[in-house]
């Protein structure tokens, strides 16, 4: 019977892709639900694809300004941002309001969802900010 590192590595990779797949539905359902309240006409695939093309595209633009000295470091969320709402924009044919507007609903959803699922599992927020690693 097969066992040691060839093992370890193939339940890490077949871990790490059900992860993947799970964030990639969830991550699309959630942002499917913000563009409907957007106003945007989309499908779950295509949400799914977006939040992929946008997080990858989204991913390159703020690295590239990182790199720009001094400001980098403050420009790069503002242009991780704009990226990913350009991706919306594009893949959806929609206004940049619209765009922008549903990114924003990405969040406040997602916000809600993580204290529900906090108030429903028991985890106080106290709890886990004094279990978090960047705690004083």
């Amino acid at each position: 019977m097969p066992h040691g590192e060839p093992v370890f590595a193939g339940v890490f990779l077949s871990g790490m892709l059900v992860t993947f797949l799970l964030a990639g539905v969830l991550g699309g359902a959630v942002f499917y639900l913000a563009l409907r309240w957007a106003g945007i006409r989309a499908t779950l695939f295509k949400a799914m694809l977006a939040v992929l093309a946008g997080t990858v595209i989204a991913f390159f633009v703020a690295k590239l300004l990182v790199l720009i000295p001094v400001v980098g470091i403050l420009l790069a969320p503002f242009g991780y941002f704009v990226a990913f709402a350009w991706v919306v924009k594009e893949m959806f044919d929609t206004s940049w309001e619209r765009a922008f507007l549903s990114l924003i609903l990405v969040f406040v959803i997602q916000v809600v969802l993580f204290v529900a699922l906090a108030l429903l599992t028991g985890v106080s927020m106290m709890a886990f900010l004094t279990t978090c690693p960047l705690s004083f």
